[in-house]
């Protein structure tokens, strides 16, 4: 199939889901508002807007800029967390209680208490969909949570033993991720106080990099060494090589097939997104294997990749461990559902023979600024020898 048509395909499907989900919450509304014919009219406008107002918000910032399409970029961010919210949660409604009560109406006269318990349970739904979404809000907004592990590599020389790797990934700059929420990356960064900050891919939205002054900040981010990346699908949508290039002006080494030896004792290895690669994933396990092309076999290695993907070849290539991120933990329901059905693991670490995997939930966010299942992290590894 042409790219062009699996992208127009693409888009038509988003905007038959996008609709039919507005449809169905409309219908929920209309439930509990019962509004008259005049404000059904504005409320159908009022949901037209809401619904088409974060994809606008992204139209408006290509063409006028981020500061002109910034009020109408959180009006839609925020509605976009709270239609996935609501949707799961009247969702639940109707299967936990519309269903079962429906199919006794059916095969008999129903409990005499359905009538109460749909007007009370739908109108409880809805609140609860309000309140998680505050929830998440306000998760989202505390910033990045501070996580440390200790893991030990069998390899890592003794003089390694207690080396600090710090992991950042999906930061998402530009839109409403901006000064306000660097501010609080930098200031977690210093508190982890790392000999070496590693990001794992999806750093910037800003096409091309914008004017460079939000990945500067991230080019200096508290690091005893140089900053390792990798780059993310993000970094292909907003611009490919260009911002590559740019983030790589901000003082990051980006790691594209290639490795780092680390004080003579420990290998970082990194591979691009598989969007930037020919035949996608299947182009992913020969990059894992030109990353390693050369690598000490008595260093422990680290396998920086933004997603979760091919775990069991880069297990069967050497890797110790392998740091990712993408799927943001599933961040705001539907999706944690969603993203459970594309990637094995969505968060947290697995086993994979002989390596670990650790999937970071993501230190920023990309769409709805809504946290309901985990918060913001950045991750300290603490190295340990077991030589």
């Amino acid at each position: 199939m042409p790219v062009w048509l699996r992208g127009i395909l693409f888009v038509l499907t988003v905007v038959a889901v996008w609709s039919g989900v507005h449809v169905y919450l409309y219908s929920k509304f209309a439930v509990i508002f019962q509004p008259d014919k005049a404000v059904k009219r504005w409320a159908i406008f009022a949901l037209v807007f809401l619904a088409a107002s974060y994809f606008l918000a992204r139209g408006v910032d290509s063409f006028f800029g981020r500061d002109v399409a910034l009020p109408l970029h959180w009006i839609g961010a925020v509605w976009l967390g709270y239609v996935g919210v609501a949707f799961s949660v009247f969702f639940l409604y109707d299967i936990l209680l519309n269903l079962p009560l429906w199919i006794a109406a059916k095969v008999g006269s129903g409990p005499v208490w359905a009538v109460k318990a749909k007007y009370w349970g739908i109108r409880a739904a809805m609140l609860a969909g309000i309140l998680v979404t505050v929830f998440g809000l306000v998760r989202n907004f505390s910033g990045p949570v501070i996580k440390t592990y200790e893991i030990a590599l069998d390899k890592l020389p003794k003089s390694l033993d207690g080396f600090v790797l710090v992991q950042g990934s999906d930061i998402h700059l530009g839109g409403l991720v901006g000064d306000w929420y660097v501010s609080r990356i930098e200031r977690a960064f210093e508190k982890a106080d790392g000999d070496l900050v590693v990001l794992t891919g999806d750093l910037s939205d800003e096409h091309n990099g914008g004017d460079g002054a939000l990945l500067g900040r991230l080019g200096k981010l508290r690091s005893k060494k140089p900053i390792l990346a990798v780059a993310g699908n993000h970094e292909r949508y907003s611009g490919g090589e260009p911002l590559v290039q740019k983030i790589k002006d901000s003082g990051i080494d980006v790691l594209r097939q290639t490795h780092r030896i680390i004080d003579d004792g420990l290998v970082i290895a990194g591979i691009d997104d598989s969007v930037f690669m020919p035949n996608g994933l299947g182009d992913v396990p020969a990059a894992i294997d030109e990353s390693l092309k050369g690598a000490p076999a008595e260093l422990p290695v680290i396998l920086l990749s933004h997603r979760p993907s091919l775990m069991e070849h880069a297990a069967k290539a050497g890797v110790d461990l392998m740091l990712t991120g993408h799927t943001h933990g599933g961040q705001t329901p539907p999706f944690g559902i969603l993203n459970r059905f594309a990637f094995p693991v969505i968060k947290g670490f697995a086993n994979y023979d002989q390596m670990k995997l650790y999937v970071t939930t993501g230190t920023a966010w990309w769409g709805a600024p809504v946290r309901v299942f985990n918060s913001p992290e950045i991750v300290r590894f603490v190295l340990r020898s077991s030589l």
